[in-house]
């Protein structure tokens, strides 16, 4: 399980690779038009998955309470 989610991991910036690629950059920015909205999206998601699980689920969700913070916490340091 590790093996694959590192592979998913790697392939995440495939997509903005590509565009870089496809569209050569003008300037030495460029990329930062692409990298906040990726990870905007990925942390926005994240939460709303997170969020229809534990709706769905309601009593029956498995959630450690003392692992709800820092998860936040690192999604939020992850995407800056």
């Amino acid at each position: 399980m590790a093996m694959i989610l590192a592979c998913l991991h790697g392939l995440m910036m495939s997509p903005i690779e590509y565009l870089k690629q496809k569209n050569p950059p003008t300037d030495s920015w460029q990329v930062f038009d692409y990298i906040f909205p990726f990870y905007t999206s990925v942390f926005l998601f994240s939460t709303v998955y997170f969020l229809l699980y534990c709706l769905i689920l309601r009593r029956r969700a498995c959630v450690e309470r003392n692992l709800i913070i820092p998860s936040i916490g690192y999604g939020i340091l992850w995407t800056t």
